[in-house]
Parts: structure tokens; sequence; C-alpha cells
């Protein structure tokens, strides 16, 4: 979980790392967490990419669109897309991909094209 510092530089815009909290991170007990941020959203689910099934609902840790949860079961680094409702309704899949070469987060847009 993420310290009260950290939240609230995040959400100040004066986070020296944002992506370095922001994401899939393991934690020191071998944990994974997921946090996102996403202003305006009412709810943020975690799915498996391979087979699109929810995985976790993120929860919100702050009313400025920080969510997070740790994820259950799972130990490594997995694909994952990530399903927003935003607060009119609408929901928007948002893929983001890891590789076993290239363990950086790449995000995709709905059609699963990377940007």
């Amino acid at each position: 979980m993420l310290d009260n510092a950290n939240v609230d530089a995040l959400l100040g815009a004066r986070h020296a790392d944002p992506f370095g909290v922001l994401g899939l991170h393991g934690a020191t007990d071998g944990h994974l967490w997921l946090r996102a941020l996403y202003p305006g959203a009412a709810s943020v689910t975690v799915l498996d990419a391979a087979t699109g099934k929810p995985i976790v609902e993120l929860q919100c840790r702050h009313d400025g669109g920080l969510f997070e949860a740790r994820i259950p079961r799972l130990r490594q680094r997995f694909d994952y897309r990530l399903r927003v409702r935003w607060l009119h309704g609408v929901y928007e899949p948002i893929g983001v991909e890891h590789t076993a070469v290239d363990a950086t987060p790449r995000a995709a847009n709905s059609w699963g094209t990377r940007m």
C-alpha cells in the first residue's frame, strides 16, 4: 500500500517518479500491487489480458482518482487490461502488456495497438 506522502505527491503532480509507483509493482513481501490514477473514474477492474476474466477490482484510495489493490494469488508479472467505468457509465478497456524480454509496461489503446 502506498503511503500518504506518495499519495499527496501523486495527486498534487509533484511526485518525482510517478511511474515508479503507478502500474504493477512487486512488494517486499512478494505480493504484487497495482495502482492506477484515473480522475473521474467510478471503478477500475484488473482483467487478465489472455482470458478477459476479472482478477480484482481496484479500491478507490482517494477521490482524486487513485485506485490500488493487492493482486490475489499471483506473484509473477502478467499481461493485464484495466476496465475503467467512468462516472457517466461508459466502460473503456485499457491494455498494458509485459513481455519476458522487456518488462516495461506499454499502454495499448482499446483496440490492442501499442502506443
